[in-house]
């Protein structure tokens, strides 16, 4: 478990950097306050994840040009 400072820092980040409300978690130390952050990391994960899927476009439809779209990018079409 690593120390209540570097904890904190950890809070710092996820609401800083993720947005995340770290209102819950003011009060909790030792184990409490790692396992709090673990479950806030994981939704984090899990939120930034599904953005990621989200993004992402399969398209496999012939182009015009009798070539394919892949799912490196978007092609030019004519």
């Amino acid at each position: 478990m690593p120390n209540e400072s570097v904890m904190q820092l950890v809070l710092e980040r996820l609401r800083d950097d993720f947005g995340v409300d770290i209102a819950p978690a003011i009060g909790l130390h030792g184990q409490a306050l790692a396992d709090w952050i673990d479950q806030a990391e994981d939704a984090v994960f899990e939120r930034e994840h599904a953005e990621l899927r989200a993004q992402r476009t399969y398209r496999t439809r012939p182009a015009d040009d009798g070539g394919f779209y892949f799912l490196s990018g978007v092609q030019n079409e004519s």
